[in-house]
């Protein structure tokens, strides 16, 4: 188990971020998967480490299971700031739920059942990212269609089938990640259907159109890079601008 100076349990060291993002963003993931809705002893231990109090602050009030996942990620993203060289941050939590990530740097946490992990850079080398993992699985039929639109749901049908999961699984991650990606940097919370993505199944990447003018005006200026990939557990997805 990777064991640093000031977290131990967390890692990347399987690489399974590691294709979602260029080689100037920093991830790190529990080190193995992690049940939280049935933690094992390991799991227990791992968590019942300290958060800092600042963000101990915002966990009074949550239930048990979701404790677990906001101190894992929050674990996951303290190791990664170490890698940039940020000592013993405390990342606190903005009126959207979002982290607040330290001046001159960007970054993504994201977890879902059996996994959490976190993804972070200097800002100098990328300017915006979003993280996004969820379970491999297929979507009940009506969150499928909050998600796509009729003209992606029809892009979705001519992709070859897996009975592991549903195509639109893919594209609710991707939005999600997107969305992780362009909030921090235009302040727009952004709906399913204000964007647009077209999925390439053959090198696992995506691209995307905004139809909010003030978000893509920002997306414009800069260069995207949508990556997604599916694992035998889960599916992970990936957004940067820089």
């Amino acid at each position: 188990m990777f064991l640093s100076r000031d977290v131990d349990g967390v890692d990347d060291a399987d690489g399974v971020l590691a294709p979602l993002f260029s080689p100037a963003v920093i991830t790190v993931t529990t080190a193995g998967f992690v049940d939280f809705n049935s933690p094992d002893e390991s799991t227990r231990v791992f968590l019942s480490r300290n958060l800092y109090p600042e963000e101990r602050a915002y966990t009074g009030t949550m239930a048990a299971k979701r404790k677990q996942e906001f101190t894992a990620g929050r674990l996951c993203a303290r190791e990664a700031l170490r890698r940039l060289d940020i000592e013993r941050y405390p990342l606190r939590v903005g009126k959207h739920r979002e982290p607040l990530w330290p001046a001159g740097v960007v970054g993504s946490i994201s977890h879902c059942q059996q996994f959490c992990g976190a993804a972070v850079a200097n800002s100098r080398d990328i300017i915006a990212l979003g993280l996004d993992a969820e379970m491999l699985r297929t979507l009940p039929v009506g969150v499928e269609a909050l998600v796509c639109s009729i003209d992606e749901r029809a892009a979705l049908n001519r992709h070859r089938t897996d009975a592991r999961f549903s195509w639109s699984t893919v594209l609710f991650s991707v939005k999600e990640s997107i969305y992780k990606c362009l909030f921090p940097l235009c302040g727009y919370p952004l709906e399913f259907n204000d964007v647009s993505v077209t999925l390439d199944p053959e090198q696992g990447r995506f691209e995307f159109d905004v139809t909010v003018e003030c978000v893509s005006r920002v997306v414009s200026r800069y260069q995207a890079d949508g990556r997604f990939v599916v694992s035998d557990k889960h599916i992970f997805s990936g957004l940067t601008l820089g």
